[in-house]
């Protein structure tokens, strides 16, 4: 039908410019920034209207967990694409494989955004939910009586949105350990 999807620019950790792109009918693409080639696609990702590139930079091991002494936990990054008709994907950025799907609930939802190590989304009828961007599943969810079409909004530990009824909110949060 059409691309709705605004691209996203990103470096491969193997070096080389990638850009990820969605058609509605087509599925998912990632495309080499410099010749325009397709790196990789995902035709199973259709109707999808928004991609974000969530981000877990390279870190030490929980010091007070049971790999304490471990090695550095390397970078992760999850390309999130949202879609109406076939659900919030996780796919691996490096080969467009699906790392997880959810359905999302009767009338969509909005963009992923990256929040304080989750990602958070917007229902049109069943509010606001925290998600973890690793496997999909709610992390917390916030409803107060009407839905949230708009992409949120975050800003260091305060996420905002507006809902359908045209109330700010604003939620705060202390990220997991």
């Amino acid at each position: 039908l059409d691309v709705d999807t605004t691209p996203i620019a990103d470096e491969f950790p193997t070096g080389g410019g990638v850009v990820f792109v969605a058609s509605y009918a087509a599925g998912v693409y990632a495309l080499d920034a410099e010749t325009g080639a397709r790196v990789w696609a995902n035709d199973k990702a259709t109707g999808v209207s928004e991609l974000t590139l969530w981000r877990e930079p390279a870190h030490k091991p929980n010091p007070d967990g049971p790999d304490k002494d471990g090695p550095e936990v390397p970078e992760r990054q999850i390309l999130l694409a949202s879609s109406g008709p076939t659900g919030l994907w996780g796919l691996d950025p490096m080969s467009g494989r699906m790392l997880w799907r959810n359905p999302v609930p009767e009338g969509g939802i909005t963009a992923p955004v990256p929040f304080a190590g989750g990602i958070l989304v917007g229902t049109t009828h069943y509010g606001l939910f925290l998600m973890s961007p690793r496997n999909g599943k709610v992390i917390d969810g916030i409803d107060l009586g009407s839905g949230v079409a708009q992409t949120p909004a975050a800003y260091g530990l305060r996420a905002f949105a507006v809902t359908n009824f045209g109330t700010v909110i604003r939620r705060q949060v202390a990220p997991p350990l």
